[in-house]
């Protein structure tokens, strides 16, 4: 005789439904609202202002001012920074218009990266390098009197051969209160 039969067990196999109000079915939503929302903000996202603009010590460079950002969830803080433009590499052509993208990469790297040059008036914004966070965006307008040195030439449309010069902030998250 088997245990079963002697104790007046039943073998069966149990399974547990989550209905409506079930704590599991509850967790379960909230995981997947939870993976929804980070899956939003990869690579990351920015938290403050950055507020994009020419550089004060190199009028020549991009500057950024303190801000907090988060790249792959981890939380991490950049103080005041200037970017130098890379020669030949960033010019930007007599008659044209073009596009760069500050990024911020995690330990704090800033890169800039540039768009191809448009006809004026196509605003072609360049692709961010992979696992790495938009910061701002720059545009630069140049006239028929030559091309925009990203070495030499100041962010500035006083610049002869300069119709216009354009910083736009990325959009940050602003923080919840509890």
């Amino acid at each position: 005789m088997s245990l079963d039969a002697i104790s007046g067990a039943t073998n069966r196999k149990e399974t547990k439904e989550h209905g409506y109000k079930s704590e599991v079915r509850a967790l379960r939503e909230e995981l997947n609202n939870l993976r929804r929302q980070v899956s939003y903000m990869m690579p990351g996202v920015l938290f403050s202002d950055p507020a994009n603009k020419r550089g004060t010590s190199a009028v020549t460079a991009w500057r950024v001012e303190a801000f907090t950002y988060a790249v792959r969830g981890l939380i991490e803080s950049k103080a005041a920074a200037e970017t130098a433009f890379t020669a030949t590499t960033h010019d930007v052509a007599a008659s044209k218009e073009a596009w760069f993208v500050l990024t911020i990469a995690s330990g704090g790297a800033l890169t800039i990266t540039k768009a191809t040059d448009q006809t004026i008036g196509t605003k072609l914004l360049p692709q961010a390098p992979d696992n790495q966070v938009v910061v701002g965006y720059l545009g630069i307008v140049t006239n028929a009197g030559g091309i925009w040195d990203a070495s030499t030439d100041d962010l500035a449309d006083t610049v002869a051969n300069v119709d216009s010069v354009t910083f736009v902030d990325a959009p940050f998250v602003r923080a919840v209160n509890a």
